[in-house]
């Protein structure tokens, strides 16, 4: 590779740096000259993210409106398999929803935990707008589950405890008798948390859904979106807090639908095709469960001192005041998601 070759490479490097930094934060004007200039508007970071998948997670509508006008590729995915429009679907950024969904024309997105729609993100997250969107746009999909984990948008909606997600579910005639992976029911789940007011809301529906089957076995295959994968193979422990040595109620509280998605999603790395080793998978994860909770910045202070999700496990507060992190709402953050997480993953 000659000098001038060198020369091209470190330019583009330093372009893309600076055009994922204009998506990160929102910067329209820096964004568009950077697209003048012929920056690669669909490179992705370490993490596969693109600039638009970059943006969507931001909420940056405008930055979101200019790269899709540039011909940005709404269906590139990152490194677990999501694409823009599921990251406005989970972050319930309603405007960037509509936008990528007309250019999209597809609710589907093939992750690592399998097959499965922005409505089950939506209802994850209690995004009571985008769940709206998402019944408006195709109802049929209202008990499409997470593949791998047999979780119908009403069951992630009722695990998150997301009172208004679950009654607009039910309202719209989600099916109350689906079973999970774990042959769990909606109010099951409900009950398992010991929610009495989402067990009140189930109970006042429990007349009036119109599909009334004696005993559930899902098959996962749905014709209209081509779900022909046998899943039952894989079955999964949906419901963490029942192990979970939870302290209080606060804390139960604390425990949020992220917690226990993300527990499926871990047990499920096994079979995602873009992680090649178990390192990979740890690290993947780790960076996930940060992301999560809005502590992904730190992320590369762990990186740097070479801390995986095994070693995170075992750090107190000290340890991380000792690598800088000494904020005390990060430490209450930190600490928290070690206590959570610790029972739930094996790594």
């Amino acid at each position: 590779m000659n000098d001038e070759e060198n020369e091209e490479r470190s330019e583009n490097s330093e372009w893309s740096a600076k055009f994922f930094q204009a998506c990160f934060l929102g910067d329209e004007e820096e964004a568009a000259i950077l697209i003048k200039r012929r920056c690669c508007i669909n490179c992705q970071n370490d993490l596969n993210q693109t600039g638009l998948i970059v943006a969507a997670h931001q909420g940056h509508v405008n930055i979101v409106r200019l790269l899709l006008n540039n011909g940005a590729d709404h269906d590139l995915v990152d490194a677990w398999g999501y694409n823009a429009l599921m990251k406005a679907a989970a972050c319930g950024h309603t405007s960037i929803f509509r936008l990528v969904l007309r250019k999209s024309n597809s609710l589907l997105c093939n992750t690592f935990m399998g097959k499965q729609t922005c409505l089950t993100e939506a209802a994850t997250f209690g995004k009571t707008e985008i769940v709206k969107l998402c019944l408006e746009y195709d109802i049929q999909i209202i008990d499409t589950p997470v593949e791998l984990s047999g979780m119908t948008p009403l069951m992630l909606a009722v695990l998150g405890g997301h009172y208004n997600a679950v009654e607009i579910l039910l309202e719209n005639g989600a099916n109350m008798l689906l079973r999970n992976s774990s042959s769990q029911t909606a109010k099951e789940i409900a009950l398992r948390l010991g929610d009495e007011n989402l067990i009140k809301l189930i109970d006042s529906y429990s007349g009036s859904t119109s599909l009334k089957i004696p005993e559930i076995v899902i098959s996962y295959k749905d014709n209209a979106h081509n779900f022909d994968s046998d899943i039952m193979q894989n079955k999964f422990n949906l419901t963490p807090t029942s192990r979970l040595p939870l302290r209080n109620a606060e804390r139960q509280m604390r425990t949020s639908s992220i917690v226990r998605h993300i527990e499926r999603r871990s047990k499920s790395c096994d079979n995602a095709k873009r992680k090649k080793s178990s390192s990979s998978k740890s690290e993947g994860l780790f960076h996930y469960i940060l992301e999560s909770d809005g502590l992904d910045k730190y992320w590369y202070i762990f990186k740097e001192q070479e801390i995986d999700l095994k070693i995170f496990f075992t750090l107190n507060e000290d340890d991380f005041q000792s690598i800088g992190i000494v904020d005390r709402d990060v430490l209450d953050k930190l600490l928290d998601l070690s206590f959570h997480y610790k029972p739930l993953f094996n790594v």
